[in-house]
């Protein structure tokens, strides 16, 4: 995890901890990156400490501690520069992915679509993935991605941008998903126009606010963050919302806003299962058919 420490103004100081016996996930690794490439592009002094066991490896001329062949290999240690003091980083093999995950990665408007169609193949070339959740995959994960090109900046002049992480584990039947941003976060995107109707919900309201159908900033329609969790939540999966001090959490069909540390910007995280249908229709609309639109990108016609 990432621990900030105090630090001389302009600098901050930061340890990576791993737990020994804990499995490793890409969205996990995508928050530390993104703070701390945010962090980097303000100006800010990074210095990184490892500790423990698996901080021992990475002076090894071989790595073989799975969990940090498996961070290296989706490009966690590249993004936060590790590499040259590090030996065993430098000669971490990179073996093919498999059509299973994506490397962190970031994305602006420029390449959206491009990232957006490789998650997507994450999912679509597995024929044990269920039909209507690769749809509403699709679906969902364009949305949120718009929305952090769209609401996320608190300028003009300032160029949106968003990373991401996506994997597929075949054996726990599940796709765990996270776009993450460091914006001006949901708060804020609802109630800074002047005319907003949202202008006097407190950052925990928003949260529950932003999930609801119809609700906007109005730079769109509302229904993204809605049909996201409708999704979850007749998946049986999980939706989590992080923005500011408060998040949203969707476990076993309840949502529920609480406070927690502060993220600059919005997280919104996925773990759907891939072997319990949707009936999406009954919350999309009956006229809805979400194949027709992402048919182009499937391979094979499926």
């Amino acid at each position: 995890m990432l621990k900030e420490a105090k630090a001389e103004p302009g600098s901050a100081e930061a340890g990576l901890f791993y737990p020994v016996n804990s499995m490793l996930y890409a969205d996990q690794l995508l928050i530390i990156a993104t703070a701390v490439r945010k962090l980097r592009d303000r100006g800010c002094l990074m210095r990184i400490e490892t500790r423990g066991y698996l901080s021992e490896q990475f002076f090894q001329k071989e790595i073989t501690d799975g969990r940090i062949r498996y961070a290296g290999r989706i490009d966690f240690f590249r993004l936060l520069e590790l590499g040259p003091q590090f030996p065993g980083l430098e000669n971490l093999t990179r073996r093919p992915g498999k059509d299973r995950f994506i490397e962190l990665t970031r994305f602006d408007k420029d390449n959206y679509f491009e990232v957006g169609t490789r998650i997507i193949r994450i999912v679509a070339t597995h024929a044990r993935v269920d039909k209507a959740v690769q749809y509403m995959l699709d679906f969902c994960l364009f949305e949120i991605m718009d929305n952090v090109l769209t609401h996320a900046v608190y300028a003009e002049q300032v160029r949106a941008e968003g990373w991401c992480s996506a994997q597929y584990f075949p054996a726990l039947k599940s796709v765990r998903l996270m776009i993450a941003d460091t914006g001006i976060g949901i708060h804020r995107a609802l109630t800074r126009h002047p005319d907003s109707k949202y202008r006097q919900l407190s950052a925990s309201q928003a949260l529950r606010q932003c999930v609801e159908k119809g609700v906007t900033n109005g730079k769109g329609q509302g229904f993204g963050l809605y049909a996201t969790r409708q999704f979850a939540m007749h998946n049986k999966g999980e939706l989590l919302i992080y923005s500011a001090e408060h998040y949203g959490i969707l476990r076993q069909g309840q949502y529920r806003v609480c406070k927690g540390a502060y993220w600059q910007g919005t997280l919104v995280f996925l773990n759907i299962r891939t072997d319990i249908t949707v009936d999406y229709k009954s919350f999309m609309g009956e006229n809805e058919c979400l194949a027709d639109d992402f048919n182009f990108i499937y391979p094979d016609g499926r």
